[in-house]
């Protein structure tokens, strides 16, 4: 693997090109991860020409990833609204087919009383119908909530904000960059930087 750290466009071109075309011509696929902040998706833009104008469009796997391909990674509270909404989905189609049964009682409420005497309440037609209303209610507020917690997610524009909201991101990142032959790092704010 190579690795080649740059700021500006026409740096990393004149450095790389020679290096890029001799590595294309020995492999038939060049994977190429390009590590970049998303506030610079513009010069990563430019980047992602200039390697197409030199290997060509088919001549490298892009196993970057762009903002405007971010991964679907679900933050923990992502996970847990889908996991709740997946469940009250479950207990909808139950409640759905609760409803087609032709034996259900058409009336508000029916009770029963068992042989030792107690009393309970027994499905009927309004009675699984206000289940389906809460469920549908429910679910509701949990899309709302997810689309929420997904836009504040995509907000973090500092991958390392995103990388301890979301370690499985850094997980992800890392695997791509085992995968590449090259690396290129887009470095803009040097003084971001510490040497020691």
């Amino acid at each position: 693997m190579s690795i080649f750290i740059f700021s500006k466009i026409n740096e990393v071109a004149e450095k790389s090109q020679n290096h890029v075309r001799s590595l294309y011509e020995t492999e038939k696929m060049i994977g190429i991860f390009v590590s970049h902040s998303w506030g610079e998706d513009a010069i990563y833009q430019r980047f992602v020409a200039m390697l197409d104008e030199v290997i060509g469009n088919d001549g490298w796997n892009n196993l970057s990833i762009p903002w405007s391909a971010p991964l679907d990674i679900l933050s923990p509270r992502e996970w847990y609204l889908e996991e709740k909404l997946q469940r009250l989905e479950d207990q909808l189609i139950r409640v759905e087919a609760e409803l087609r049964n032709p034996d259900l009682p058409d009336a508000i409420e029916r009770i029963v009383w068992d042989e030792q005497g107690q009393r309970r309440n027994v499905p009927t037609v309004a009675s699984v119908r206000k289940e389906r209303n809460r469920l549908l209610n429910e679910m509701s507020e949990l899309v709302v909530d997810r689309a929420k917690e997904r836009e504040q997610f995509l907000d973090l524009k500092d991958a390392s904000k995103h990388i301890r909201v979301h370690p499985v991101l850094s997980i992800a990142i890392r695997n791509r960059i085992k995968q590449a032959q090259l690396v290129f790092v887009l470095l803009s704010r040097w003084r971001e930087i510490k040497y020691q």
